[in-house]
């Protein structure tokens, strides 16, 4: 008898799940509201911390502004140079581990057509931007503010640095801390 209860009770469970169904997949068929598949959309750049990403090549956005020591900034007016744009932060640890890579780049390429912008991700008045770049010796243009990263089409780690060719295109794009043989790499095919 218990065994003829338990049949009967798998027997009634199989034809509910049949009848019924085991999830939402069907739920427009039947009438009701649509769930849709839960999925995180990722750029895959994002998995290449370090690494050079090759872009679509786009016009470098037109950024003016006045840079933090006060002197006007024009992207454009660059054009023919090739430039390094560097997404920073004072409060980020693998910013300040290769500032010193940055400005060493800057200091031994410059004469060959390189130029290096750092963009401070850091609120406008705050009192550290200044101070942190005479720590390193920053003598390249550094400008603040986040409009810039959306110009670039947006900055979702720092440090990130994209690189613009001597006809104005931004070529690539490295998320994440640059090191040494990278770069050189990566100067090496646009200079």
């Amino acid at each position: 008898m218990r065994g003829a209860v338990k049949s009967n009770f798998v027997a009634i469970l199989l034809g509910l799940t049949v009848v019924v169904g085991c999830g939402r997949a069907d739920s427009n068929q039947t009438g009701g509201a649509a769930v849709p598949p839960t999925r995180v959309e990722t750029d895959p750049a994002l998995f290449t911390i370090g690494r050079p990403v090759d872009l679509e090549p786009f016009s470098a956005p037109a950024i003016r502004a006045t840079t933090v020591r006060g002197d006007p900034f024009d992207l454009h007016a660059l054009r023919g140079r090739v430039v390094i744009v560097n997404f920073w932060a004072t409060y980020c640890a693998p910013c300040v581990k290769e500032m010193p890579l940055l400005v060493e780049a800057y200091t031994q390429k410059r004469d060959s057509g390189l130029v290096v912008v750092g963009v401070s991700m850091d609120t406008a008045d705050n009192p550290e931007i200044r101070p942190f770049l005479d720590r390193f010796d920053v003598e390249y243009p550094v400008v603040v503010g986040g409009e810039f990263a959306e110009a670039f089409g947006g900055v979702y780690v720092l440090p990130t640095t994209f690189f613009v060719d001597r006809s104005g295109q931004v070529v690539s794009r490295i998320n994440g801390l640059i090191r040494e043989p990278v770069l050189s790499d990566v100067l090496a095919h646009m200079l």
